[in-house]
């Protein structure tokens, strides 16, 4: 009993993350947006802002990092599978 309550748990704590990871994903979709709106007027003072090139680079590196993340989790969920969700 206690075991199946765990691994109800360990199923729904991965539902979580990927659900997580999903919202992070979109997150950073929705930056190409604001991302394409940049104003390359001068920052007042002494304010130094990123380029629009910077910050695409900053994002792909981020959805990247994203990505191998839930290939990990893939990997990961299938060996849990294997073991009925035992943890």
């Amino acid at each position: 009993m206690i075991n199946a309550i765990v691994n109800k748990v360990a199923m729904e704590r991965y539902r979580d993350f990927l659900s997580a990871t999903d919202e992070v994903m979109l997150a950073l979709i929705e930056c190409d947006q604001h991302i394409k709106r940049l104003d390359r007027k001068k920052s007042q003072g002494s304010w130094v802002a990123c380029t629009a090139q910077e910050l695409r680079s900053f994002q792909k590196k981020a959805m990247d990092q994203i990505s191998e993340l839930r290939k990990v989790a893939k990997n990961h969920e299938a060996e849990l599978i294997s073991r009925e969700w035992r943890l």
